[in-house]
């Protein structure tokens, strides 16, 4: 049924009204969304037999509720499935993607400039992401061929033997490294699988193709080629397993080049190798189009990315087949270790150095354009000034790294001892910048702990001074207050730990471009070094172990869903790998309510967000048709938008795109055509560390109106909010509860902006 269309801004509120909430990060049961406290006594609208996500209904209407209200739960997509639990090995991918997202864009007079750059800036985020593919490849292959199949086994290390199949015997070098090999390609084989899986869930979901419309003019989270990923996700995804597979193979090929076919495998991997990366740096290979208007050379390209893909996967099974056959072959080379690695992982630090240096570089220049526009405000800068892309891709650099390197000290340990020449009894070679390496996770440590330091002096200095404006407004518990409220505030803190942090980064990439240069005989050793190599086997191991624990946990994978809840929002543009994007499900699920509920059951729609869900509401704003956003309102609580999301995300949610929102939601001319007001309110608390305005900061005893809704909080005295039960031990001297990020349903103020939008 065709939707009316009022002759400007949002029409006026019909006779039947639904408030549609969507949780936050962390899950959320049915019940706590719809009725905070109450059972899950909710009527689901969806398909059980699918997954648990989707529309919640009450079984019944709560008494003096005037209005329909629904709840979409959406929190199953990240922590729901066991499988999540192990996407904490994919974390470095997930990081990758959404720096894609923190690039700036230099906007002036309504137009972008230097496209050219941004889409350049863009190629090399794709580089790097593929690199981070070869850098989780190499660092199987490091463990399972190089220390355990090469080194170990050709010694005879009685501990590293037990493991492999009787056939593969010591002498046996071509067989046992093509066995070897197993785990990286298996590994490799898993996460195409999942991603394929998750591919046809999430990113084949098309959703209809819209007329650009004038306010939505430069807003990328307006354009519905954003979320329609299905055939560049599939074309990066095949490149990448070619990569990988590619990489496999010469890791086999390499100790073998003068014995047929691996003399041949071998330059046919690195031209594998070669037209992959070609391939994922050309624009079109990652080119969005609307549904139904994908070009004839789309189709055409995908071929050629699994035809790649296929010829990969043709010559590692080539060299895994050679191997399995050529048993008895006898090349022992004692401890040394696998010809052509350490080079291979010399050659892809290299080209990792030169991606992101230029990535930094273009960023540089796009960020040094005009910011937001004077009538923004300074209420959030940029974080990083600008920089949080290349800051966020050297963060996936180094957690790979950390991954790759503490993985190849713990398997070596177990197999034999780590040593730099190999000349001590048992000695498992490991690359000299691994042994460098260690020292600089001991300064990245030890700068957490002064950072930790610093923290704390800041949030002292912030009580203080808010104490004698909180002592006004809250006599009897000023210290308690005031020490909540500057505990939220440190989240604002939060870039410049990000820009330490990235500095100690910087200085360990630059120490080993010293080190790989000079090449110095010796590598450090002493206590520190043992210390480093402690953490940083840890922290690989225990990348594992809270993977698996959290296979078993429910509570804990719901507790690691958090990252994926933050990360995975955003599409997959440049790492296919990586978890998928939720947001591909839930856009489109939303959209399809909506337009249900306006169009066949004739209500205006309210749809209130908290924290992440204030995220997708607005990104839910912008996608909708014209037509139904004109029955539409919104209601945030709690939100980023403008905290975090405007200052990491600034060519999506910052000020252009937040004003664009605030403009759809206009609401009906006044007769006296003065501004019209918005229908939009954001509600926030001091006393939130995730949570701000959107357009104005001010406090609730001072409030400036608008968009934004400041709130007390504990409650202002004379007001009456739900408290919980006192507990025997409590006196009267008990501060009142702060809520902070939580339970903003509960606040009447929610009410009271809820009878707003809808009078």
């Amino acid at each position: 049924m065709p939707v009316e269309e009022p002759p400007g801004g949002c029409a006026p509120t019909r006779a039947r009204v639904t408030e549609l909430r969507i949780h936050g990060v962390a899950g959320a049961t049915p019940g706590s969304v719809l009725y905070p406290g109450c059972p899950d006594q909710v009527e689901f609208l969806g398909d059980r037999t699918r997954d648990a996500v989707g529309v919640y209904l009450p079984a019944e209407r709560g008494p003096g509720i005037a209005w329909q209200r629904e709840a979409y739960v959406w929190g199953d997509l990240t922590s729901g499935s066991r499988s999540r639990a192990f996407w904490l090995l994919l974390l470095p991918f997930a990081l990758a993607n959404i720096a894609f997202y923190m690039t700036p864009r230099r906007i002036a007079d309504g137009r972008e400039h230097l496209a050219g750059l941004r889409r350049t800036v863009g190629a090399g985020h794709r580089l790097f992401a593929l690199s981070l593919t070869g850098t989780l490849i190499a660092a199987l292959a490091g463990t399972s061929m190089d220390v355990v199949g090469w080194q170990a086994a050709g010694a005879g290390h009685d501990s590293a033997l037990p493991g492999w199949p009787g056939a593969a015997v010591a002498e046996d070098t071509v067989r046992r490294l093509a066995l070897a090999s197993l785990p990286p390609a298996l590994l490799l084989g898993l996460i195409w699988w999942l991603g394929s899986v998750s591919w046809a869930r999430y990113d084949m979901r098309m959703v209809g193709g819209n007329r650009p419309e004038p306010l939505a003019a430069g807003v990328p989270p307006a354009d519905r080629r954003m979320w329609n990923g299905g055939a560049p996700v599939g074309r990066l995804r095949s490149l990448h397993v070619a990569f990988g597979f590619a990489l496999i193979t010469l890791f086999l090929a390499l100790p073998f080049t003068s014995v047929q076919p691996y003399g041949t495998l071998y330059p046919a991997g690195l031209a594998v190798l070669a037209v992959s990366a070609a391939l994922v740096a050309l624009p079109r290979t990652a080119s969005r189009h609307r549904p139904g208007r994908e070009p004839a050379w789309s189709s055409l390209l995908g071929r050629v990315c699994a035809g790649l893909r296929s010829l990969a996967l043709v010559l590692y099974g080539t060299a895994f087949t050679a191997g399995m056959l050529a048993g008895g072959r006898e090349i022992s080379l004692g401890s040394r270790a696998l010809p052509g690695f350490h080079g291979v992982l010399e050659t892809l630090f290299w080209v990792q150095a030169a991606v992101l240096t230029a990535v930094a570089a273009g960023t540089l220049v796009l960020a040094l354009g005009p910011g937001d526009p004077p009538e923004a405000g300074t209420l959030y800068p940029r974080a990083l000034w600008g920089l949080a892309a290349p800051v966020t891709l050297l963060m996936a650099w180094t957690l790979a790294a950390v991954f790759a390197i503490g993985l190849a000290f713990a398997v070596a340990r177990v197999v034999g001892t780590p040593s730099f020449s190999g000349d001590s009894a048992g000695g498992i070679i490991l690359p000299g910048p691994y042994w460098w390496a260690t020292l600089a996770t001991l300064t990245a440590v030890l700068s957490v702990v002064l950072l930790s330091l610093w923290l704390l002096a800041e949030w002292r200095r912030e009580r203080a001074r808010l104490l004698p404006e909180v002592r006004r407004r809250y006599p009897d518990h000023a210290e308690y207050v005031s020490g909540a409220w500057a505990t939220a505030g440190l989240t604002d803190r939060i870039g410049r730990v990000a820009a330490v942090i990235a500095t100690v980064a910087t200085a360990s990439v630059a120490v080993g471009v010293i080190l790989l240069a000079v090449r110095p005989g010796g590598v450090p050793t002493g206590p520190a070094v043992v210390l480093g190599i402690v953490i940083t086997a840890g922290v690989a191991v225990g990348l594992i172990v809270v993977g698996w624990r959290a296979y078993e946990h429910p509570a804990l994978r719901s507790t690691v869903g958090v990252l994926w809840d933050i990360t995975t929002f955003w599409p997959r543009a440049t790492h296919p790998l990586a978890p998928p994007c939720y947001a591909e499900r839930v856009i489109p699920d939303l959209m399809d309510r909506v337009r249900t509920l306006v169009r066949d059951e004739r209500r205006t729609v309210v749809v209130s967000g908290h924290s992440q869900g204030s995220v997708i509401a607005a990104a839910l704003v912008l996608q909708l048709d014209p037509g139904d956003r004109r029955h539409t309102r919104l209601l945030t609580h709690g939100s980023p938008l403008r905290r975090l999301y405007a200052r990491y995300f600034p060519a999506y949610f910052g000020f252009g795109t937040l004003q664009a929102v605030k403009e759809m939601l206009a609401a009906p001319r006044p007769p006296d055509s003065g501004q019209p007001p918005c229908l939009w309110s954001n509600l926030h608390r001091s006393s939130d560390p995730v949570g701000g305005p959107v357009f104005a900061f001010s406090h609730p005893w001072a409030p400036s109106g608008g968009v934004d809704e400041p709130l007390w909080d504990p409650a202002a005295p004379g007001t009456e909010r739900p408290a919980p039960p006192r507990r025997p031990r409590d006196g009267p001297e008990t501060p009142p509860r702060i809520f902070g990020h939580i339970d903003y349903y509960l606040d009447p103020a929610y009410d009271d902006a809820f009878q707003r939008l809808i009078t």
